[in-house]
């Protein structure tokens, strides 16, 4: 496995326990997860880059900014049969001239999907949640979240930085599957809709929207102690069908993640494989994957290369 992060670090050990893989190595990059805005956000408020300008606590007009900046994500289903009069029988645009609906959906399978090019691009509306107004003191905008077995701490960074914010989506925790996700923030670019996400680097959607408008911008959040990431909640406490398990105890992570090194995975197996033939026709490939480094800047670079050779 060519990257593992340190959110995986329990499951690593009880496998280097039972001698299935070797001590990990370092792939010469560098991991962090983060919460961003697109740059068109951050250039229409740059108070939205900063945990300073989201956290709300007991200010009404901080919460009502964050509530109506950040809508919710709608699916194509729900655009035909909630905003369109016609259930998307002819082409819908919005008033900006955008083309948001070319169709409707063929089945289930594009019912349920957020974005897909030339045919639905995307929505994002107030919903119950977001209103300020009947829900002066709990309303709160949207933050699009990974799904609850990854590395993500938005949830209870979220509750103890006092930042009106949660994520709806279908999975655990109002989490989303990750093509969901790229495909909200697709919809978002191209309808120009302020978004809050949590994503991370080194990914290549981070790549593709490199030197555009909606270029990845990191929201500033509390630098990390030991403390804290001591104190952050585990991966049963995130998917956890109670959703009070979610935020974790007093102030629980409620600090950025670390930037930490990338590390890989090789089986125990492949080393026993090419030590049990003899040195002249042993495979060089233990060696190479084992001594394999790539720096983020490679990586990026790599990225960038595939796009413009439209290769992605």
């Amino acid at each position: 496995m060519p990257e593992v992060w340190n959110g995986q670090k329990k499951e690593l050990d009880a496998h280097r326990e039972q001698g299935l893989i070797e001590p990990t190595i370092g792939t010469g990059g560098i991991g962090k997860c983060s919460w961003y805005v697109p740059k068109y956000t951050a250039r229409r408020d740059p108070t939205l880059l900063s945990y300073f300008g989201l956290e709300a606590r007991n200010d009404t007009m901080k919460r009502r900014k964050v509530a109506e900046n950040f809508l919710r994500p709608q699916t194509w289903g729900y655009f035909c049969e909630e905003i369109t009069s016609d259930n998307c029988t002819s082409p819908y645009y919005d008033g900006e001239g955008r083309l948001i609906v070319a169709r409707s959906p063929v089945d289930k399978s594009e019912a349920v999907k957020y974005f897909l090019l030339g045919s639905y691009h995307g929505h994002f509306n107030a919903t119950d949640e977001n209103d300020c107004d009947k829900h002066p003191e709990t309303c709160t905008g949207h933050l699009t979240n990974v799904q609850c077995d990854w590395s993500t701490f938005a949830v209870s960074q979220a509750h103890h930085l006092g930042i009106p914010v949660k994520s709806s989506g279908p999975l655990v925790g109002g989490a989303y599957a990750y093509g969901d996700i790229v495909d909200i923030y697709k919809a978002a670019n191209f309808t120009k809709s302020d978004i809050l996400i949590y994503w991370w680097t080194p990914e290549i959607k981070v790549q593709e929207f490199h030197g555009t408008d909606a270029e990845f911008q990191r929201v500033l959040l509390p630098p990390p102690s030991a403390e804290c990431i001591e104190s952050r909640v585990t991966q049963d406490q995130r998917c956890s069908i109670n959703p009070e398990e979610h935020v974790g105890g007093e102030d629980a992570g409620a600090c950025d993640a670390e930037a930490h090194v990338l590390r890989k995975i090789i089986g125990s197996s492949l080393f026993k494989i090419t030590h049990h033939s003899d040195e002249v026709s042993r495979s060089p490939a233990y060696d190479l994957i084992k001594s394999l480094q790539l720096s983020d800047i490679d990586i990026d670079s790599m990225f960038h290369q595939w796009y413009a050779a439209e290769i992605l």
